[in-house]
């Protein structure tokens, strides 16, 4: 007899993988670069010094990439129904960055759930839910994926 996979033996609704649920504008300041690089201890002259970002590849200052993760959401639709109670927490984080940006643009992130799967590790059942979020700027240039995952833990 087959085994059922683990995402068939979770209940949700199916049919909000893949649909954009968020939607959000987000201007990048120099303050904001400047101020996230000290924040986390960076020190590449590309993010924190003007000057000498003027020489660079990029011809100015440009954002770490993981500045775009502080506009990454921790929610999900209100329409994905995941019947699985448990504790909630966030299992990962990535940034995957495409172009540079920099002080004055503005980028519109999108999101949508593309994975929900079941895992059974040591601690029990969990359920996964991936969300990736899509930046592009002020003239729809794509500069950046990002996202997590959310865990439920039983």
């Amino acid at each position: 007899m087959d085994q059922p996979n683990n995402t068939d033996q979770l209940q949700y609704n199916r049919e909000v993988i893949g649909k954009e649920f968020y939607k959000a504008t987000h201007t990048i300041t120099l303050d904001m670069i400047v101020g996230f690089s000290k924040a986390i201890g960076e020190t590449n002259p590309l993010f924190t010094d003007e000057c000498k970002a003027s020489l660079g590849p990029y011809g100015g200052l440009v954002a770490p990439p993981t500045l775009l993760a502080s506009f990454v959401r921790g929610e999900e639709p209100k329409d994905l129904n995941l019947e699985f109670d448990g504790t909630i927490f966030m299992a990962s984080q990535w940034v995957e960055p495409i172009a540079p940006v920099r002080p004055g643009d503005v980028l519109t992130c999108t999101a949508k759930i593309t994975d929900v799967y079941r895992k059974t590790g040591r601690s029990g059942d969990m359920a996964f839910v991936v969300v990736e979020h899509s930046f592009r700027n002020q003239d729809g240039n794509l500069v950046a994926n990002a996202g997590r995952s959310m865990v439920r833990r039983q």
